[in-house]
């Protein structure tokens, strides 16, 4: 699949076609936010992108009053494009699966997983881990042993991947993780029961951001992303999420619901009048078009 921006992330434009039931989803001339985003403050130096022409499709109205602040123009409420996906599969009792940090660069977060393997599986029958190929190399032998079926982590390239999560989600009774991230809202709101493990949570460091290819120029990105994401933070604002929790619970479910902007799921016709896919969309190309050539469009 080719990458055009983040409406393509995960396979979503490929979603969005059999929505509109068009066979390819021309350039979605839009930005449309993809992570949960469980931080609280918003500023340019933790968002991605900063179009001020196109639509800016957020999940919730707490979002849209955020990004208003920071000069977006064009902003709509439409929910996660996670909310998009279908429910295939069924459920399999006393069934768990662990969702780790995406990369374990260190020896140190390695090593946190496999306190959690080894401390956290026996009582599933059915067990499952999430893991990139190169932490496979590490955990292969443990998860062999505990009888742990690993599972390759998914692409944000793969053409289907929102729908491939959606199908793993939706088999699991019980999700554990060491980590914030999309996958504990995602989770959660496909009926699965969540829980983050606080004796081995793993708190980032500057060295594992300092492979990323704008490390140096977006020096405050990375600092407010090692904030956000350390246990600290996380217990002053989730601290609920140390223990199980699940959509069973009215509050939770609400939660949830907003979260993921799941209320506010655009229909056929709001989807493409808002990417610009309907007759009147050919003038709004055009006039996105000449504002790139003749004026900035971005915010900053």
């Amino acid at each position: 699949m080719i990458w055009r921006n983040e409406v393509d992330s995960y396979g979503f434009s490929n979603i969005l076609a059999k929505i509109v039931k068009k066979k390819n989803l021309p350039y979605p001339l839009a930005n449309w936010q993809h992570d949960w985003h469980f931080w609280k403050e918003i500023s340019k130096d933790n968002i991605n992108y900063n179009n001020k022409v196109v639509p800016t499709i957020l999940a919730n109205k707490k979002l849209k009053l955020k990004y208003k602040k920071l000069g977006f123009k064009y902003l709509y409420i439409g929910g996660l494009p996670f909310t998009y996906t279908r429910q295939i599969k069924k459920r399999i009792k006393s069934s768990v699966i662990f969702i780790p940090p995406k990369n374990h660069k260190t020896s140190f977060a390695l090593k946190k997983t496999e306190n959690i393997i080894n401390n956290n599986f026996d009582k599933y029958k059915n067990k499952t881990i999430l893991l990139n190929k190169n932490d496979q190399k590490f955990l292969k032998k443990l998860c062999s042993k505990k009888k742990i079926k690993i599972i390759n982590s998914i692409s944000k390239n793969n053409e289907n991947a929102l729908q491939v999560l959606r199908n793993l989600l939706d088999q699991y009774e019980y999700m554990i993780t060491n980590t914030i991230g999309s996958h504990i809202i995602y989770a959660l709101y496909c009926g699965c029961k969540v829980k983050v493990f606080e004796k081995n949570f793993y708190d980032y460091s500057d060295y594992d951001y300092s492979f990323q290819f704008d490390y140096h120029e977006r020096r405050k990105k990375y600092d407010y992303r090692r904030k956000v994401y350390s246990l600290g933070y996380v217990k002053k604002h989730y601290n609920f999420l140390f223990k199980f929790n699940s959509i069973k619970n009215i509050n939770i479910k609400k939660w949830v619901e907003y979260e993921t902007g799941a209320k506010f799921k655009l229909n056929k016709n709001e989807i493409l009048n808002l990417l610009s896919l309907n007759f009147f969309g050919k003038f709004k190309r055009v006039y996105y078009a000449l504002c790139s050539k003749f004026k900035s469009n971005k915010i900053w």
